[in-house]
């Protein structure tokens, strides 16, 4: 940071359990909300790149560079919260970016995996939080659309995580309409 003042948010090149590379930042495509996670190195020219978010298992900031402490939106329990602080600060100016000379192993959704169940609730409300802040309507209704019918799907072949993402559904909408 003492180098690259001008960098806010610093990520690393994330690693699972057998050294592959998970994640090294991302791009993020406005209206659609879609993301890309990139899971190689791109050729670089300095010690960091650029990218629209991090993984928040390996997100540095450079407080010098904020006016006020950053935060994460509330509303976010598990799940996209990370992009979305991204998002947040990348569009207020703040650079993103992401080193290689750091790296961080993490055995990504190890814990949450154990529960399907809450992990698919979590992951659905957090989801189409991400799609209503950062999509278009039109997406948000596709979207919409397609959990539903996807629901269905794994409420046959799956129960646990069709239990899951109908109750995640739920818990938005309930959240959203209580506002």
């Amino acid at each position: 940071m003492t180098q690259h003042p001008k960098i806010s948010i610093l990520g690393t090149i994330v690693y699972d359990r057998v050294g592959e590379i998970t994640s090294a930042g991302g791009t993020f495509t406005p209206n659609t909300a879609a993301l890309a996670t990139l899971d190689s190195l791109p050729k670089l020219t300095e010690d960091y790149f650029y990218t629209d978010w991090v993984s928040g298992c390996s997100l540095l900031l450079n407080l010098a560079n904020f006016s006020q402490c950053p935060s994460f939106d509330p509303r976010y329990f598990l799940y996209y919260e990370d992009l979305d602080f991204c998002l947040r600060y990348g569009q207020q100016g703040h650079q993103i970016a992401v080193t290689p000379l750091l790296k961080v192993f993490h055995d990504t959704s190890a814990i949450s995996d154990r529960n399907l169940f809450t992990k698919y609730q979590h992951v659905t409300k957090s989801y189409l939080i991400h799609i209503e802040k950062h999509g278009s309507l039109a997406t948000f209704v596709l979207t919409n659309i397609r959990m539903s019918l996807n629901t269905i799907r794994l409420l046959i072949f799956k129960p646990q995580q069709g239990l899951g993402k109908l109750i995640g559904i739920y818990n938005y909408w309930q959240a959203r309409l209580s506002q």
